[in-house]
């Protein structure tokens, strides 16, 4: 540990972390209420579309724009800024009837978002420097924020049973979490001025292998994204059920992720390098499985092994960073993994679409075998790459 802490210190800025995801899954509340969103503004159905994809477009510039920040302020200062973003944007978001005005405030909304997910991954990787530890903890990080997704689509449901503006009560929870980041989070050091403008003129290169980790997760989280987007228009379209059971199948995504970031530690203490793998490899097993076998079963075992293995991935792609890049440009591989898993999964809807409409059907299936293969492609570079890459021995001691 970089950072010295007394033990309750400790524990409070683990929970301070930990909650962080509240603001992270924040995205989640508008998922209940999206029917709502189209029917209240039913003349500017552009509008709303772009309504719900534009935080995750915000989310990719404002990911790569907080490394740079990183530079020049403190991780906690950038968390409480990205928080603030957030609780105002989103407590206002639906304060006007007008589908502009909540249009406008969702980008700053996403800017929000991104400022603290980056500050958030980069404050556990300065404070975390033994390997083991970091991915431990790197595995409960994400394992929490499965846990927020789930709670946070229930509440925010259950508030807008009576009225869907309703749902934007669950944002209230923001407020307390920016306070913790005030109180609970350590100060870090930045570099003096001098020094950081030396450091920006000679940036060490980040290297071809993470370069090519970037395409293949860009790549997988298009393909993952079928699951978060599309699982209901394949479920009924293959009349396997209701909105009822979509909503179990997102809660079984959810879940199989909680498990295997939870388990994180462990998993990347034996396999370091090769972690990622499993993560790709199961995808093509999940996309074959819902292409050539349409049922009940096939769907349920899809999105379990699917999500549970999009929680190795994603806990992988942060925690091996300080292996993969050079200790000065950390933080900058921080904001691209962050903005690379934005694209992906802003990507998704226009890939189905184009793949649909290239091979002439109207039916969201035959997107399975065409990701299926995709998902040969990066599954074989990926371990390609990690074939040539030094593996290291990760230590007993935490």
């Amino acid at each position: 540990m970089s950072i010295e802490m007394s033990k309750i210190k400790k524990i409070l800025f683990l929970i301070t972390i930990m909650l962080s995801s509240v603001i992270i899954m924040g995205e989640l509340v508008v998922v209940p209420i999206i029917f709502n969103l189209y029917d209240s503004f039913p003349e500017n159905i552009g509008a709303v579309n772009t309504l719900i994809s534009i935080p995750m477009m915000a989310m990719i510039f404002a990911s790569l724009f907080a490394s740079v920040l990183l530079r020049k302020m403190s991780k906690k200062r950038l968390l409480i800024v990205g928080g603030s973003i957030f609780a105002l944007c989103s407590l206002f978001g639906a304060a006007v009837d007008n589908v502009w005005y909540m249009l406008l405030l969702r980008i700053p909304y996403g800017v929000g978002i991104a400022f603290v997910n980056v500050a958030a991954v980069a404050l556990i990787a300065e404070v975390y420097t033994d390997e083991k530890k970091r991915a431990t903890i790197m595995g409960f990080y994400y394992a929490f924020i499965s846990v927020a997704g789930i709670i946070i689509t229930i509440v925010s449901g259950s508030l807008a049973v009576g009225f869907w503006k309703n749902a934007y009560f669950t944002y209230w929870s923001a407020i307390p979490v920016v306070i913790m980041f005030v109180l609970f989070l350590p100060n870090t050091k930045t570099l003096e001025p001098e020094v950081r403008c030396d450091q920006e003129k000679k940036l060490d290169p980040m290297g071809s292998k993470f370069w090519i980790m970037i395409g293949n997760f860009i790549l997988y989280n298009i393909v993952y994204g079928f699951v978060l987007y599309f699982i209901s228009s394949y479920s009924i379209e293959n009349n396997l059920g209701n909105a009822a059971f979509v909503g179990v199948l997102s809660a079984l995504t959810t879940l199989g992720s909680f498990f295997l970031c939870a388990t994180f530690g462990v998993i990347y203490k034996k396999m370091t390098k090769w972690a990622i793998l499993p993560s790709y490899a199961f995808s093509i097993v999940s996309m074959l499985i819902l292409y050539f076998f349409p049922s009940t079963v096939g769907v349920i075992a899809a999105c379990l092994i699917l999500g549970a293995t999009y929680g190795l991935a994603i806990s992988f792609s942060y925690a091996h960073l300080p292996l993969m890049v050079p200790q000065q440009r950390v933080d900058d591989a921080i904001g691209i993994v962050t903005a690379a898993y934005s694209l992906g999964n802003f990507a998704t809807s226009y890939c189905v679409t184009g793949i649909m409409m290239f091979m002439g059907s109207a039916n969201v299936t035959i997107v399975c075998i065409v990701f299926a293969i995709i998902a040969v492609f990066y599954t074989t570079i990926q371990l390609l790459v990690s074939r040539g890459e030094v593996n290291v021995v990760i230590g007993e001691e935490i």
